[in-house]
């Protein structure tokens, strides 16, 4: 997780570390090769895109345990996947994908230790 260590580096650890308490993180995944959360010019979503995701918390989970702050927990305020076309930068998923990933992404968010998420939305407006 590039982002986060570069977040722990520049406050030289102990200075991030005692920064906050929890980490939110928005749990995006779409392209398997992609280091980051939110993955940009993309053509459509993976077929394994919740379990890319469940990748991401353990990247993520790693840099924090490299820092001392493994305990901490994290929350994700956004996670999702769209349902419109308009200005959409993946492939449209159909309600019934939109279903199937929603019940997978946070099966898997739990058994991760990750205390709460919010969906972001179940409809795109589109």
């Amino acid at each position: 997780m590039n982002w986060l260590d570069k977040l722990y580096e520049l406050g030289n650890g102990d200075t991030t570390k005692n920064a906050f308490d929890v980490l939110d993180v928005h749990l995006y995944c779409q392209k398997e090769d992609s280091d980051e959360i939110w993955s940009w010019g993309i053509s459509s979503y993976s077929d394994s895109a919740p379990e890319l995701v469940s990748r991401k918390l353990d990247n993520i989970r790693s840099v924090m345990a490299k820092y001392g702050d493994g305990d901490k927990p994290i929350i994700s305020t956004e996670c999702g996947f769209q349902t419109s076309d308009v200005d959409n930068f993946a492939s449209k998923t159909t309600y019934e994908t939109h279903r199937d990933y929603a019940v997978r992404l946070y099966t898997l968010m739990i058994a991760q230790g990750v205390r709460e998420a919010w969906w972001y939305n179940f409809h795109d407006d589109g």
